[in-house]
């Protein structure tokens, strides 16, 4: 009896190891470089942080999978307050103006936008946190670069580009990580405006699932009085690359501005 029992949790962990193998891992780390952008000359950072997420194949095919707007190293936006219209700011209003202070991150790519959440730790109640404001306004005078990522993303809501293999692979291809067995993938995010604010940061990586579709046109619905979002499935197989709609293994990482 004792045997036996021995030889099921053998077989559970076996299981268990074999299962995590299949998985994508996404692992966030932290990137200091020396600053070689005239961007944030003017403040004396003589290093800039990045948030590197790196994407690791563990399964035994090739594989595709949504991911957020990956052409450049700030493109996303907070808690969906960036505008269209750059306010002009005075950069030395936003120094240090967070110092120790707690803070996490949600770091989420739903549909066609990088959508960040910036919130204070240990708060229950909440709306969207200030800093959330700051940062857009910040990153949105010193990257003139993010309306790219708009492009697509209004060209596909009038429904022009169907997720079809051409446009995958083409004019939609920076939404899209491709990984062979074994490969990896990184992207980087320049954290220079949480520098700029101050604080102490922990970003979560918050997708854990593969998307199977995403939203493309919105209509009216006349009874319901509300619009609902259409929906349209990704292809199960792109140039030989299997669509993956696993969970992605992930992890926390911390940085301090204090």
């Amino acid at each position: 009896m004792f045997m036996r029992k021995i030889i099921i949790i053998i077989i559970f962990l076996l299981s268990f190891l074999k299962s995590f193998s299949q998985e994508v891992s996404v692992r966030q780390s932290i990137e200091w470089k020396k600053t070689k952008s005239n961007r944030w000359k003017d403040y004396k950072l003589n290093k800039t942080p990045f948030l590197v997420i790196t994407y690791q194949n563990k399964t035994k095919d090739a594989i595709y999978f949504k991911s957020g707007f990956k052409n450049f190293d700030f493109s996303y936006s907070f808690s969906a307050c960036l505008t269209k219209s750059i306010k002009k700011i005075n950069i030395n209003d936003y120094l240090n103006i967070r110092s120790n202070r707690n803070y996490m991150v949600d770091v989420f790519f739903f549909d066609w936008t990088n959508n960040w959440d910036v919130f204070e730790q240990n708060i229950l109640e909440r709306d969207i946190d200030i800093e959330n404001y700051y940062l857009g306004e910040i990153y949105q005078n010193f990257y003139k670069d993010y309306k790219k990522q708009d492009k697509v993303y209004y060209i596909y809501g009038t429904n022009v580009l169907p997720l079809t293999e051409k446009n995958i692979t083409g004019e939609l291809k920076d939404y899209f990580i491709f990984l062979k067995p074994n490969e990896s993938y990184s992207v980087k995010y320049d954290l220079t405006g949480f520098q700029i604010l101050g604080g102490n940061y922990t970003f979560n990586y918050f997708m854990k699932q593969a998307e199977k579709y995403v939203k493309t046109t919105a209509t009216w619905d006349e009874k319901e009085k509300k619009w609902i979002n259409n929906i349209e499935y990704l292809p199960k197989k792109v140039n030989n690359y299997n669509l993956y709609t696993g969970e992605f293994i992930t992890n926390d990482v911390k940085i301090s501005f204090d």
